[in-house]
């Protein structure tokens, strides 16, 4: 079990939701300001919110993933984040 390979999903969902952030981040700057006009994003902020939120409690395991990543993976992962 000690030599078993672990897989990404857990990291691919954070980088999932760090992509959603970022999007809802240039959203709401893309008038180069936060105001009241932006109220329109908070559904989908709830959303990004809830993921991370989410995502963050499996920190643990993100990390036994991170540790066993191999090249392979770390491609997969550019590859999640650039799309």
């Amino acid at each position: 079990m000690e030599n078993e390979k672990l897989g990404i999903e857990k990291l691919e969902k954070f980088v999932n939701a760090m992509d959603d952030l970022v999007e809802l981040g240039e959203d709401i700057m893309k008038d180069g300001k936060v105001d009241l006009a932006d109220i329109a994003s908070l559904p989908k902020a709830a959303s990004v919110i809830s993921a991370l939120v989410d995502v963050a409690g499996e920190y643990k395991e993100m990390l036994k993933e991170f540790k066993d990543l191999d090249g392979e993976e770390v491609k997969k992962l550019i590859d999640v984040a650039i799309d």
